[in-house]
């Protein structure tokens, strides 16, 4: 078993580029910007930073952290989910025996007097620090001069030693007196300045940073974008072009396919009608056959996103219908091309090398990919339903 992978580093390092995170099962992050803070009793200065606050109530499923987490460690999204898992199971445990789990430079979780699971950033961590300037400060202290001359060097005529000796040690206690006032109204001096500079510096430096996050939201929005989505669409697709629009690998809504997806009409029908099949329906229209069995994703579970188009494309993709129609058992519609080429790869991965690719025409806009397709209807919607049931996966016959 490989070894577990550390979930609290992976935390710290995904607040250090965004500001919000689900993990299933746990709760939802949140980060909120903090301005820099003066702590006059100890001479120091906290630059910006982000405060992460924790709401265990919020169940989602977002995979954004484990896709995050697949990327960087070059392994598949299930062992990440599963790093996860094991991650979110061993601090409940923790918790529920010692009432506390420490989770490293990220923070600590606790379990409140009222069994609610609470979180404490760690004090001494800066998330985004290289965007924000510099690490803590202390106050800088005048270095102390050394004393300076007694003034009048000339011979006393007409003084006694112990008189003189006496005025002598007058005139240092004064001076000494005198320097260690001057000292700690030139070093109260010093600190104020350093302060009132540092925090001008600090204003500056935010003021900057909003200006540029506002200058860039507004030419997205003048692009016709959404700012967050173009943000998190852009740090997702870098990683390894993971996140897509109808990604069937990615969204659970669609791992079975979305079989009314596009502007297909859906001409539904009796399965165990199995008669005249060539009469049966015209060329482009589709037929749902009823499912009477159980469906899942397990089938795609194991697909991996590679929308490389195949070498032989072309002896995978229909563009237009046959000279004699043919029934095609239809598992997944795509508005992207990409999805249905990586649909279509996984299938020939698996041994499927009937596979194909219908593609758009002018009265359909998506991209359909088929199982295999057959002569007539009545086999397609047999051994198409076959196929189906024992991948749990839901279908339709396109007569094309």
């Amino acid at each position: 078993m490989p070894s577990e992978i550390n979930i609290p580093q992976y935390l710290y390092q995904w607040f250090q580029e965004f500001d919000e995170l689900v993990i299933p099962n746990l709760g939802r992050f949140e980060a909120d910007y903090q301005n820099a803070l003066i702590q006059p009793g100890v001479n120091k200065i906290l630059p910006p930073n982000k405060e992460i606050y924790f709401d265990a109530s919020v169940k989602g499923n977002d995979p954004k952290f484990a896709f995050y987490i697949a990327n960087k460690e070059n392994i598949s999204f299930e062992e990440a989910e599963s790093h996860i898992h094991n991650f979110v199971q061993t601090l409940k445990a923790e918790l529920g025996v010692r009432k506390e789990y420490q989770a490293g430079i990220f923070g600590k979780f606790i379990y409140t007097p009222q069994s609610h699971i609470d979180f404490h950033q760690n004090d001494e961590t800066v998330y985004a620090g290289s965007s924000f300037g510099l690490p803590e400060l202390y106050n800088l202290k005048p270095t102390q001069s050394q004393p300076q001359s007694l003034g009048n060097t000339s011979p006393d005529y007409g003084v006694t030693d112990e008189n003189r000796e006496k005025e002598i040690e007058k005139q240092d206690y004064n001076y000494e007196s005198n320097q260690k006032q001057d000292f700690e109204e030139d070093e109260i001096i010093v600190e104020e300045e350093f302060v009132e500079n540092s925090s001008r510096r600090w204003v500056s430096i935010l003021v900057i940073f909003l200006l540029a996050i506002i200058t860039g939201a507004i030419i997205l929005i003048i692009a016709d974008q959404n700012p967050m989505e173009w943000l998190f669409n852009k740090k997702l697709k870098e990683t390894d072009s993971e996140i897509a629009q109808d990604n069937p690998l990615q969204e659970e809504d669609i791992l079975d396919a979305d079989r009314t997806a596009g502007d297909e009409e859906v001409k539904k029908e009796d399965a165990s009608d199995n008669t005249n099949d060539e009469d049966k329906g015209a060329v482009g229209e589709i037929e749902n056959p009823a499912i009477d069995y159980p469906t899942d994703d397990s089938f795609v579970k194991s697909f991996r996103y590679n929308a490389t188009p195949p070498s032989n494309l072309t002896s995978y993709m229909v563009n237009s219908p046959n000279a004699q129609s043919r029934y095609y058992v239809i598992l997944g519609s795509f508005g992207n091309q990409a999805n249905a080429y990586s649909y279509l790869n996984n299938l020939l991965a698996k041994g499927h090398s009937s596979a194909k690719i219908i593609a758009p025409d002018s009265k359909h806009s998506t991209y359909r990919t088929a199982y295999r397709d057959y002569t007539t209807r009545k086999i397609a919607l047999e051994q198409g339903r076959e196929f189906a049931k024992q991948n749990k996966l839901p279908y339709f016959i396109l007569k094309y």
